[in-house]
């Protein structure tokens, strides 16, 4: 007993390759469970009048019960047909087999098990109990006398008409097999059609994203090339010059030093010298950062790693003192009033924002009005958000820099324009311009921390 029970149990059990996805829609299935419920209300109400006639007491009881469940048990088995295809099969042959309703329930529960499941050694066992179930149901039914028989009525004509019974059982129940087969088969192949459709255009999908991913890789491999050609070539030039800017004023200062001990001119060729080696270091720094564009453009699967928060670029007390330290060493005359709190919460990627643009703020003033006093305000409170502000004069109309560029119109903006998008993914707002008092003000505002 115990070994056939492990047998059914692993007989009904799942297996994902026996499967087919088929979509049950709930329109098919309440047709399908009105229709089992008519007919086998009905040839329960025939066999229920037959067994009553002839005075079969116990039969009639029989014919009786199998009508009432005739209500319920339809809506019971059919809708399991999605999840235990088999059980359904089996349960739907066996309650035609017990009970004196009609074959159309155990026919569409093999239709629904064929439909869903592909093994053949699995749906021969099911076939056969529903052919068994068939013939049995055909067999009581033709056996009465016309007017209690459902078959009888629509295959012959008056209450004498002949029939071969056991003919008519056999090809009857061999016809309804086959057409409850067909339909199953009809609906698994529907499926895995649509299925077939829907994994081809799924890759179609999948191949124009691969190939749209190719064509922007060939763009950005393109631009990563003359990146390499154009701009980390002219930053080894201005690291080369610089320092070899920087031996010669080394050696005319030893050389005034030799001559002239005391003579002032020494320490400004130092401090020329000691200048052209921070530019050096710059251009060094800044030929680095060319070359992390320029692997974050080949390689753009490690964009979203390379970009992340780090240390350097997190809105960090060190990190604002180191950048307020390197503008003063340039020379730039810069006021600051900082006033950060819970450094700690704040959102790491609105940190690096705001550092972000406290450096384009720094930059923008070294670049177009060098010599100018600048004033940096940061604000960073949980209740209050962040706020970064620059303001610096702007020089006036005409003035030139030692190079001879006219610095009124230095044009840029690319910066400004980064920094915006930035900040607006941030949820945050980016205000810049010149006010009427000749001041070029920047002005970012940024939550605290990030919305979604």
């Amino acid at each position: 007993m115990t070994g056939l029970r492990e047998r059914m149990r692993g007989y009904l059990a799942a297996d994902p390759k026996d499967v087919v996805p088929v979509r049950t829609r709930t329109l098919c299935t309440v047709i399908m469970i009105v229709l089992a419920t008519f007919m086998s209300l009905a040839e329960s109400a025939f066999t229920y009048n037959h067994m009553d006639a002839a005075g079969r007491g116990i039969l009639s009881f029989w014919a009786g019960l199998s009508m009432m469940i005739s209500f319920a048990l339809p809506w019971i088995l059919l809708v399991k047909r999605d999840r235990l295809p088999y059980m359904t099969c089996l349960l739907t042959s066996l309650s035609t087999l017990v009970l004196a309703i009609d074959p159309l329930m155990a026919l569409m529960g093999l239709t629904g098990l064929i439909a869903r499941r592909r093994r053949v050694d699995r749906l021969v066992p099911c076939a056969t109990g529903t052919l068994v179930a068939t013939l049995v149901s055909l067999t009581r039914d033709l056996n009465r006398p016309r007017k209690d028989s459902i078959i009888r009525t629509l295959l012959t004509e008056g209450a004498d008409a002949g029939l071969n019974t056991p003919l008519a059982v056999v090809v009857l129940s061999l016809v309804f097999l086959v057409l409850s087969i067909a339909v199953g088969i009809y609906i698994r192949l529907y499926t895995t059609t649509q299925e077939a459709t829907e994994q081809a255009s799924a890759a179609n999908v999948r191949s124009s994203k691969l190939e749209n991913s190719l064509t922007r890789q060939q763009v950005t491999d393109t631009i990563a090339v003359e990146t390499h050609d154009t701009l980390a070539h002219s930053l080894s030039l201005i690291g080369l010059n610089a320092s070899a800017l920087k031996v010669e004023l080394d050696t005319l200062a030893r050389q005034e030093q030799a001559s002239s001990p005391q003579d002032p001119l020494t320490a400004r060729l130092l401090g020329l010298a000691q200048r052209a080696d921070d530019i050096r270091q710059q251009a060094a720094g800044a030929l680095d950062e060319t070359h992390s564009v320029i692997d974050m453009l080949r390689h753009p699967e490690k964009v979203l790693n390379d970009i992340a928060p780090d240390p350097q670029t997190a809105l960090t007390r060190e990190a604002l003192d180191d950048i307020c330290r390197e503008s003063r060493d340039t020379g730039m005359t810069l006021n600051t009033w900082i006033d950060v709190r819970n450094l700690s919460n704040l959102d790491p990627v609105i940190g690096k924002v705001a550092f972000r643009a406290i450096q384009e703020g720094l930059t923008n003033a070294r670049r177009h009005a060098p010599g100018m006093p600048v004033s940096l305000e940061v604000t960073a409170r949980p209740d209050q958000g962040v706020h970064v502000h620059l303001t610096n004069p702007m020089p006036k109309p005409g003035t030139v820099d030692p190079s001879g560029a006219n610095l009124s119109a230095t044009s840029g903006g690319n910066g400004i324009t980064g920094l915006i998008k930035r900040v607006k993914a941030a949820s945050g707002q980016c205000r810049y311009g010149i006010d009427d008092h000749g001041q070029f003000n920047l002005d970012v505002v940024l939550p605290f921390e990030a919305t979604s």
